[in-house]
C-alpha cells in the first residue's frame, strides 16, 4: 500500500497542508511581533518625552525651592530686627506708668504755681489780719 500513488499523493497533500498551516502561523506570529515592536517603539518615544517633561518640571521645582529658601533666609534675618514679646510688654508697662494723658503743659504748670502762690499770699494775708 505504501507504493500506491494515491497514498503518496494524500501524504504529500497532508504534509503540504501542515506546511501551509505552519507558514500561516509563522506569518501571524511575524505580524504580531512587528506590531509589538511598533507599540514598544511608540511607548518608548512617549516615555522619553514624558521623562524630558518631568526633568524640566523638576528643574523648575528646584529653582522655586531655591527661591523660597532665599526668601526664608531674608525673612529669618529680618525677624531679629523685630521687637520681642517681652520687649513689647516692658514698653507697654512703661507707657502705662507714664500715662501721657495725665501730663501737664508748661503753661498749665506755670498757671498752677501762680495760683498756689496767690493762695499762699492770700492765706498769709488772712493770717496777718487775724
Amino acid at each position: 500500500m505504501e507504493n500506491n500513488p494515491g497514498f503518496i499523493n494524500e501524504d504529500f497533500s497532508l504534509v503540504n497542508s501542515k506546511i501551509r498551516n505552519i507558514e500561516e502561523k509563522e506569518r501571524i506570529i511575524k505580524d504580531q511581533i512587528f506590531l509589538l515592536n511598533q507599540n514598544l517603539l511608540e511607548v518608548k518615544d512617549s516615555t522619553s518625552l514624558r521623562i524630558l517633561d518631568l526633568k524640566k518640571e523638576l528643574e523648575k521645582l528646584k529653582e522655586e525651592i531655591k527661591s523660597i529658601s532665599r526668601f526664608l533666609e531674608v525673612i529669618s534675618s529680618e525677624f531679629s530686627k523685630f521687637a520681642k514679646k517681652e520687649d513689647i510688654e516692658i514698653l507697654y508697662r512703661h507707657a502705662k506708668m507714664f500715662n501721657p494723658l495725665e501730663l501737664v503743659t508748661k503753661k498749665e504748670l506755670e498757671k498752677y504755681f501762680q495760683e498756689e502762690k496767690i493762695k499762699k499770699e492770700s492765706s498769709s494775708n488772712l493770717d496777718i489780719k487775724k
